[in-house]
């Protein structure tokens, strides 16, 4: 943008200064009297010469001693001619630019021509002209560059600053005040404000997203214990059980809450971990073995541990609940990316449906394939915050595959991709 308008000024400013020199030159051509022009007055030398001329014509020695003396004193040539043309004496350096010619004539009768060259160095004709109104005229554009270069500079500040908090980097600041830039500081300090609000707001969530995990959490936590004690004191098991399952349910939306409440406020804590300890941990938890894992490579990843986690078991819920389980967990580390896929032993996914698994929102039907749960959006959030992908798609043996993938670390630990 800052380069448009740069551009813009310094060509408008050119047009003006052009636009300028030529208005002034016509109303300096219509307000200047003619007696005072150039070609007036050149007319009046040539009267002169031609009136000294006619009155030593007849003396072919004072003709040249004036001839002579004319192209001494005014250091040009002068050729004298009859009236038939021919060249009487020259008198001189020689010369081959600019010629007048001064008719001589006495009575109404034509004696002859004196014919005066001016050297270059005394010629002053329109190329001089041009070429000292050109230089003016670049002159005068070059300083406008300069002048467009300081309006603009300011304005390109506040486009760098405001594209990079919009990119999330929320710790730039134009420092840009308006006791030194006027108009634009004020712009400047009204988007430095904006950025520390909206700084202090994401930090007063984050703040507020650590508390309700851990107050909902808690509760949620001693539920399961209380249903527990309720099992051993003889309350039907089939009531326990759904009471458990619900409760089970409603941990886990609350952590899909949570994680998409981090994703939304940009709170992903990257470290350099082992996926495939991770993806052990996440077995464990949900009561699998983890005997269903196959590793391929070294995988690690700069990846946030909860995030991760909270996608692969979603995978792993997915396919339990609606896909008849897992029956195999793969992680393939790759130069780029690590892929983590689970497959299960559901009917495949609906014809046309694999493409929209990860959207909000969708569900398959649970009798024709494995489903499209809210899950699955969240593990696309996942993938993407980490720079990676992810994909869906039905085994020819039966089943599906679902799976996401983040961007590998370099030797140092370093996240190797965006």
């Amino acid at each position: 943008m800052g380069g448009r308008v740069h551009r813009q000024l310094f060509v408008l400013f050119g047009v003006s200064i052009i636009g300028t020199a030529v208005v002034m030159g016509i109303i300096f051509a219509l307000v200047t009297p003619r007696a005072s022009g150039f070609r007036y007055n050149v007319e009046r030398v040539q009267r002169y010469v031609g009136n000294r001329f006619a009155e030593v014509w007849s003396d072919p020695a004072q003709r040249s001693a004036l001839a002579e003396g004319a192209a001494r004193d005014l250091e040009v040539q002068v050729t004298l001619q009859d009236a038939l043309g021919n060249t009487l004496s020259s008198h001189g350096e020689a010369c081959r630019s600019w010629k007048y010619t001064v008719p001589i004539a006495r009575d109404g009768q034509r004696l002859g021509s004196a014919i005066i060259c001016v050297p270059p160095r005394h010629s002053r004709g329109p190329a001089t002209f041009l070429l000292v109104f050109g230089a003016a005229a670049g002159c005068l554009w070059f300083f406008t560059g300069l002048i467009a270069r300081r309006l603009v500079r300011p304005l390109d500040r506040l486009v760098a600053t405001a594209r990079a908090i919009g990119d999330g980097d929320l710790a730039r600041r134009s420092g840009m005040h308006r006791d030194q830039y006027g108009e634009m500081g004020v712009l400047g300090e009204t988007l430095d404000d904006m950025a520390d609000r909206i700084s202090q707001q994401l930090a007063d969530q984050r703040e507020l997203l650590a508390v309700v995990s851990h107050e909902i959490r808690s509760p949620l936590a001693r539920l399961r214990v209380h249903l527990e004690l309720l099992g051993e004191r003889g309350v039907a098991p089939d009531t326990i059980e759904k009471m458990t399952a619900e409760a089970v349910e409603m941990d886990r939306l609350v952590g899909d809450l949570l994680a998409s409440a981090r994703l939304e406020f940009s709170v992903v804590d990257g470290r350099p971990v082992d996926l495939a300890t991770l993806t052990r941990a996440a077995l464990s938890r949900l009561g699998l073995s983890a005997d269903l894992l196959t590793v391929s490579g070294v995988a690690r990843a700069v990846v946030d541990p909860t995030l991760f986690t909270r996608a692969l078991e979603n995978l792993l819920e997915n396919a339990r609940l609606h896909a008849g389980g897992a029956r195999g967990v793969e992680i393939t580390a790759g130069a780029s990316e690590v892929r983590v896929e689970v497959r299960d032993e559901g009917p495949g996914f609906p014809k046309n449906m694999a493409g929209m698994a990860f959207d909000s929102f969708v569900r398959g039907k649970r009798s024709g394939g494995s489903s499209l749960g809210l899950g699955l959006s969240l593990v696309r959030r996942v993938a993407t915050a980490h720079g990676g992908r992810c994909w869906a798609e039905s085994l020819p043996e039966g089943g599906s595959v679902v799976g996401f993938s983040v961007t590998a670390a370099g030797e140092s630990g370093e996240k190797t991709g965006n």
